[in-house]
């Protein structure tokens, strides 16, 4: 793997984190009830659960593609 994949890769990866923390850190600092926040909190887990699952799919196909 060359290195520009290995910095792009990266910059992918803060990117969702910090995505994924801004929007935690929206969600608990919003005027909500306890049960709509939880419930968004839920939301948003799943949405990032999502988003990993695909990446890890796609590094995955990456590697088997790299392998052949």
């Amino acid at each position: 793997m060359t290195n520009d994949k290995k910095k792009g890769g990266g910059f992918v990866k803060g990117t969702i984190i910090g995505a994924a923390a801004g929007a935690i850190a929206g969600i608990l600092f919003a005027p909500k009830a306890g049960k709509e926040t939880r419930k968004d909190i839920a939301d948003t887990a799943q949405k990032a659960k999502n988003t990993a699952e695909a990446k890890l799919k796609s590094t995955y196909k990456e590697l088997g593609d790299f392998a052949d």
